[in-house]
């Protein structure tokens, strides 16, 4: 695993070789503004499925970041609901499940329904990520399933010893704790809250 440093001096090689790495079907952990994630081309079927082996996910919902709420819709069906959330709530920390649109997601096998939860963060890298792509990036905490989310670099070295380790790791040192995103969903015009997190949703 190679540890790409975000330094001033160094910042612009390492994203240059993270986005590298995504093209070609790799896992990068990223930081974002809630905690590290793993990260990987969300229109990837071995990407994906290599981020459900690295984390020991089976087939539980897969998230995703996005660079724009434009580029969410162009994967998503957006109805007027989600819309306004959208708007109120992005960049940040709302999570919204929404339902598929695009073929080549869909066989991602995200999600079981057809629905997959989506968020435009506020921390800028993963958006320039997903920017650079064209295209939506896998975006999970970066811990075993079950296990607390890793801070900085030697907490998750730590949690995955013994393990399949990503292809890089962009190290913007020890993040604070904070609380996940809020996962929202809309049924029958409503809010529904799948998790609670660090927004409470309002359209």
């Amino acid at each position: 695993m190679r540890v790409l440093p975000l330094d001033k001096a160094r910042r612009g090689a390492s994203l240059a070789a993270a986005v590298r790495i995504l093209k070609r079907g790799g896992v990068v952990v990223v930081p974002t503004e809630t905690s590290y994630g793993l990260a990987a081309d969300a229109l990837n079927p071995r990407a994906v499925a290599r981020v459900r082996r690295l984390k020991g996910r089976g087939d539980k919902p897969m998230a995703l970041m996005a660079s724009s709420a434009s580029m969410v819709r162009s994967f998503f069906h957006v109805e007027a609901l989600a819309g306004r959330l959208m708007r109120r709530h992005w960049p940040g920390p709302l999570t919204l499940v929404l339902p598929v649109r695009n073929r080549l997601l869909s066989r991602a096998k995200l999600s079981r329904d057809g629905a997959v939860g989506v968020r435009v963060p506020s921390a800028a890298l993963p958006r320039l990520l997903s920017r650079a792509l064209g295209r939506p990036i896998v975006a999970t905490s970066a811990n075993r399933s079950g296990a607390p989310a890793a801070p900085g670099l030697a907490a998750f070295l730590l949690q995955f010893r013994n393990k399949r380790l990503p292809d890089a790791f962009l190290d913007a040192g020890r993040l604070p704790v904070r609380l996940p995103s809020t996962v929202a969903r809309i049924i029958d015009g409503g809010i529904r809250i799948v998790r609670s997190g660090s927004v409470m949703p309002r359209a």
